[in-house]
């Protein structure tokens, strides 16, 4: 994947936000 990487928050079962970050400051393997 490459690009921007979306992070979704999750609570309880429920969405609370959404965060893009580009793939580059992940810092993590792709996936």
């Amino acid at each position: 994947i490459s690009g921007m990487a979306e992070i979704r928050f999750w609570f309880k079962d429920e969405l609370v936000g959404t965060y893009q970050v580009r793939n580059e400051d992940l810092n993590l393997p792709n996936f």
